[in-house]
């Protein structure tokens, strides 16, 4: 499991040893099954998509916040879920 959250990384690593932590967010994807958007920071917004598709072993994301529309992530090639939406 790769993590990165601009603030709670710290406090994270205390509660969950074994978790690898990244620093830079467009790197989190790289050898993932999927990706998990749990929180609504505006920088998730920026994500780089294309690299993190390309990194992943399935391009899956499970969006928390909707932070993307659900059309463009599928015309880009995501199976996007749109939790709560």
């Amino acid at each position: 499991m790769r993590v990165h959250d601009p603030k709670a990384m710290e406090k994270a690593k205390a509660l969950l040893p074994g978790v690898t932590y990244v620093d830079d967010m467009n790197q989190v994807a790289e050898g993932c099954d999927a990706l998990v958007v749990a929180t609504e920071w505006d920088e998730f917004k920026k994500l780089d998509l294309d690299r993190a598709r390309g990194a992943l072993t399935h391009p899956i994301m499970f969006d928390g916040r909707n932070l993307f529309d659900p059309q463009e992530m599928e015309r880009q090639g995501w199976i996007y879920k749109s939790i709560g939406r």
